[in-house]
């Protein structure tokens, strides 16, 4: 394992000669091993260690024994250390969190943290093979695109530390590397306990799907680990393609536009783009795509709607730009809208409107409440978009959990449920929240565009608002430590159908 991990470090360029590392150290087999093997190499690496280890005070006395082992083996190997504590209950109380994103949220900020007083540059995890291979399937088996099948990187950017990298050097050696290499050098590890319970997505693929799996494939976590290795090279490859693209694409359209709203009537409006469609003739169609997602992300900004700009939402634009009639209109989700122009195609944020001047079809307000499907789907085509529900046996842990998308307390929610869009005078407790606001106030806070609200689905129960779709859920409904069954809420951009298109051609 020992040249397993020297060739990881070298080829992805982990750390440098004269590097201080932080080594995250929980004291079970895993993060124990990494420190060993990162003390052995680190004469021949030339850096520095330091091991930092957080106590979450969740399991009592074992969570004090986990760190006294830490800190003991850290003295044995001459190592500095910093033992940190935790209040992770109080803090998910306080935050209206689960405990799991309590705790994950605490681990990193006291990482970075310790980076930053002892002027490290480098925080060592130690995710290994297996991890990566439940990491992929966990995302193949939601819905995922070549970015998602990339798994996790074994180096990336660590926001809290200026130039700071978080690096996985066991990303390349297996579950029965790393306890081998524990026994045979007779390190002293930790168990933890919940790490054998069911409740979790990724602990049933661990002990029950991968094995039934591997039975078929005995080769499984490497093949899966090989996959995300392609995966993200191939989008690292797509992306800087894109970047090329795009640019040509501008450099032969024009320079950043004003919205078409703001241009026609005088108003400040939302910075867009004019591209030239003839270089995206000539581009294979995965990078059409790629191209088209990156100058959504570029006009979108901050618009949480399309931070992941969904497939569904990027085809729709490649044919409008690309096939059927010369000229066409398109609304798409976080108020933007395309326009194409025979061999142009603009994008622009909407301008705000004043009511009833200048709306199109699909920004018409809907004020009657939608059923909504539990579990299934449930299309908006009004407002733009779809939601999907689907029942969680219990509450998903942090890394299960994806931006953006709503996780709710099933059996503490008020059946049924509808979906409707803002009305006057709502308001909500937002998780994290001490007191109830104004939707209108909240929705400002978030840097939601006026032009965009109206079309923001509302999820209901009753005149008690549960989920404020894409953003946040209420407070009274959050996922608990006694959770037993999640309400797991996507919201999705809805195509706009054949017929509607059409209808929007050459108006």
């Amino acid at each position: 394992m020992l040249t397993q991990v020297r060739q990881a470090i070298q080829r992805h360029s982990m750390t440098r000669p004269g590097d201080r590392v932080i080594v995250a150290c929980s004291g079970g087999p895993d993060s124990t091993a990494l420190l060993h093997v990162l003390w052995r190499l680190r004469g021949e690496l030339e850096v520095q260690l330091h091991v930092a280890h957080l106590d979450h005070r969740l399991r009592g006395r074992e969570s004090r024994d986990d760190a006294r082992a830490v800190a003991e083996l850290a003295v044995s190997l001459g190592l500095p250390v910093t033992l940190g504590s935790a209040d992770v209950s109080a803090l998910a109380r306080r935050q209206g969190w689960s405990r799991q994103v309590a705790a994950r949220d605490a681990r990193y900020a006291f990482l970075e943290r310790v980076a930053g007083a002892v002027g490290a540059r480098v925080v060592a995890l130690g995710h290994h093979q297996d991890d990566q291979a439940e990491t992929v399937l966990m995302r193949l088996l939601r819905g995922t695109g070549i970015d998602g099948l990339g798994g996790m990187a074994p180096v990336r950017r660590l926001p809290g530390v200026p130039g700071g990298l978080a690096i996985r050097p066991l990303l390349f050696s297996t579950r029965a590397d790393i306890e081998a290499y524990c026994r045979e050098n007779g390190l002293p590890t930790r168990q933890d306990a919940s790490n054998e319970k069911r409740d979790y997505l990724r602990n049933r693929l661990r002990l029950d799907v991968l094995p039934d799996l591997r039975r078929l494939n005995p080769a499984l976590d490497r093949a899966l680990a090989d996959l995300a290795e392609e995966a993200r090279a191939d989008a690292a490859w797509l992306e800087e393609q894109a970047v090329v693209l795009l640019d040509e694409m501008i450099r032969a359209g024009s320079a950043p536009v004003e919205s078409v709203e703001s241009a026609e009537s005088g108003e400040a409006g939302g910075a867009g783009l004019e591209l030239d469609l003839t270089p995206l003739l000539r581009a294979p169609l995965a990078l059409q795509r790629r191209t088209l997602r990156r100058a959504l992300l570029r006009v979108s900004g901050a618009v949480p709607a399309l931070t992941g700009a969904s497939y569904r939402q990027v085809e729709s634009l490649r044919l409008l730009a690309l096939e059927g009639e010369p000229a066409g209109h398109l609304d798409l989700a976080g108020g933007v809208a395309a326009d194409r122009r025979y061999d142009r195609l603009v994008l622009t944020r909407s301008a705000p409107q004043a009511a009833g001047r200048g709306r199109s079809p699909r920004q018409a307000v809907v004020q009657e409440p939608v059923p909504l499907n539990i579990p299934g789907s449930t299309d908006l085509p009004h407002l733009g978009w779809s939601i999907s529900t689907e029942v969680l046996p219990a509450a998903p842990r942090p890394e299960e959990m994806i931006p953006g998308d709503g996780y709710l307390d099933f059996d503490r929610l008020p059946l049924p449920l509808q979906v409707r869009n803002r009305r006057r005078g709502d308001s909500f407790r937002p998780l994290g929240s001490t007191g109830s606001r104004r939707l209108k106030d909240f929705l400002m806070d978030e840097r939601i565009p006026a032009s965009d609200r109206d079309r923001i689905p509302l999820v209901v129960a009753g005149d008690e608002l549960v989920w404020v779709a894409g953003l946040r859920p209420a407070q009274t409904f959050r996922v608990r430590e006694d959770t037993s069954r999640t309400l797991h809420l996507r919201l999705l951009p809805l195509s706009l159908p054949d017929s509607e298109k059409k209808s929007q051609f050459n108006s």
